[in-house]
């Protein structure tokens, strides 16, 4: 019975990290100033958010009525980074030139802590991730290395989204 429900589990999750795709959209080794320190490399202004527009799309359910949808699109934002002082980057979510979401994401020093997690309940379609600018960058700033903006896009059934959320 043990091995069965271990199985059970194990398929549950397989199937959740098939379905996530990660997306990394911002990283300060790459769109930051490198300067040596000595207390190793640090990252410094100016950073730059190249391609700062990341296209999505929500999946119909084949057909069905999009009233009658048992699932919902999970969208995940996990802002990680260390820096001296404190740092944010302001969104925007969009759909043809409506704003649907738009937010200020402040960073977790640590990787499993404090994901911003949305869940879109909008209709099959191309939706628009809009990175605006980095706030925290004047002045003397100076960033740890591995500071990194992910997106995981990942389809959740209503059920999983109550157990997870504790509903």
């Amino acid at each position: 019975m043990r091995f069965f429900f271990g199985l059970a589990i194990g398929l549950l999750l397989l199937n959740q990290a098939a379905k996530a795709e990660t997306i990394v959209l911002f990283t300060a080794d790459e769109q930051c100033h490198s300067r040596e320190t000595s207390k190793g490399i640090r990252y410094i202004p100016p950073c730059s958010l190249s391609d700062t527009d990341f296209t999505f799309t929500l999946p119909g359910d084949n057909g069905g009525d999009i009233d009658s949808s048992t699932e919902t699109q999970n969208l995940s934002l996990n802002f990680h980074c260390e820096s001296l002082r404190p740092l944010s980057i302001e969104y925007q979510i969009s759909q043809q030139e409506h704003i649907i979401i738009s937010g200020k994401l402040a960073p977790s020093q640590d990787n499993a802590q404090l994901n911003a997690s949305i869940s879109l309940l909008e209709p099959a379609g191309h939706y628009q991730l809009r990175l605006i600018k980095i706030n925290g960058m004047k002045g003397f700033q100076a960033i740890k290395p591995d500071c990194r903006l992910t997106l995981e896009i990942n389809a959740k059934t209503d059920a999983e989204l109550s157990a997870s959320t504790g509903d």
